[in-house]
C-alpha cells in the first residue's frame, strides 16, 4: 500500500521491519570482530522467550552500504538520483587524486576535509562554533605563538563556549547533507560538535531451534532452513 509523505506530518520517526532471505543457499557472512567473532547473542521472541541470534550487518555496515549506493563508481560522480546534493570534494595535494564526504569514513570530520585552514576556518564561523577555529595545525601554531606574546581579546562566545546544534546542523546540511543523515562527529573544531544518525539500521537472524555452525576456514555461517529468518530494521527520525 502506498504512503503518501503528508500522512508522516507530526510523527517524530519511521520505522521499517522487512523479512529477508539469502539470494542464493542459505550461507550469509556476519558482522565480526577481532578476537570476538561473530556478533552471537540471545534476544526475545515474539513471546518474550530467549532466541540465538547472530547480527549480520551492525548500523556502521548499513550506513556504509546506504552511502555506497549514492557513489556511482563509473563516473566516480554521485549518481544521477542524488545528482546536485552538496558534498565536499579535496584533491589529494599535486597528485591529481581526489576525494569526498562521501566516500570518507569520517565524512566531513575527513583529516583531508578539516585540517584545511581556510575550509574549517569558514565551516567554524557558519557552524557558530567557538574558539579560534581553522585546523589542527593551526591550533598547534596558534598555541605556539600565544607562549611568545598574549592573546588578544577573546570573543564573548569564546569566553562562554556558547555552542547552538541547531547551528551546527545547519552548517553541516549545508555542506553535506549525507552527514546528518548518518551522523558526524567534528572532534578536530570541537569535542562538543557531534551529530547522531537520522537514518540507522541493522540486520540480524534468529535461529530458534537449532545453533549456527561455522566453517573454521570461512567463519561463514550455516543456519537450518527451518529455522532461518532474517530481518532488516530501519531507523529514522529523532
Amino acid at each position: 500500500m502506498a504512503i503518501r509523505s503528508e500522512q508522516l506530518n507530526g510523527y517524530p520517526r519511521l520505522l521499517m521491519e522487512a523479512g529477508l532471505k539469502p539470494v542464493q543457499g542459505a550461507r550469509f557472512q556476519p558482522t565480526g570482530f577481532p578476537d570476538l567473532g561473530a556478533a552471537v547473542y540471545d534476544a526475545p521472541d515474539e513471546n518474550d522467550a530467549p532466541t540465538q541470534t547472530v547480527l549480520v550487518e551492525s548500523a556502521q555496515s548499513v550506513a556504509n552500504r546506504l552511502e555506497s549506493v549514492c557513489w556511482d563508481d563509473a563516473t566516480s560522480s554521485p549518481h544521477s538520483t542524488v545528482a546536485g546534493m552538496p558534498y565536499v570534494s579535496v584533491t589529494l595535494w599535486d597528485s591529481g587524486d581526489t576525494t569526498n564526504s562521501l566516500l570518507e569514513a569520517h565524512r566531513l570530520n575527513s583529516p583531508y576535509i578539516m585540517n584545511d585552514d581556510s575550509f574549517a576556518q569558514r565551516f567554524r564561523s557558519d557552524a557558530g562554533l567557538p574558539g579560534g577555529g581553522g585546523s589542527a595545525g593551526s591550533r598547534r601554531r596558534r598555541r605556539q605563538a600565544s607562549e611568545e606574546a598574549e592573546a588578544e581579546t577573546e570573543t564573548d562566545n569564546e569566553q562562554v563556549g556558547i555552542f547552538n546544534r541547531a547551528t551546527l546542523a545547519r552548517a553541516v546540511f549545508k555542506y553535506d547533507p549525507g552527514s546528518i543523515l548518518h551522523g558526524v562527529f567534528l572532534e578536530k573544531l570541537d569535542g562538543r560538535a557531534r551529530l547522531q544518525r537520522c537514518l540507522s539500521g541493522f540486520i540480524p537472524s534468529t535461529a530458534p531451534s537449532t545453533p549456527p555452525r561455522a566453517s573454521p576456514l570461512t567463519s561463514t555461517w550455516t543456519w537450518p532452513k527451518s529455522g532461518l529468518t532474517a530481518w532488516g530494521r530501519m531507523l529514522s527520525g529523532s
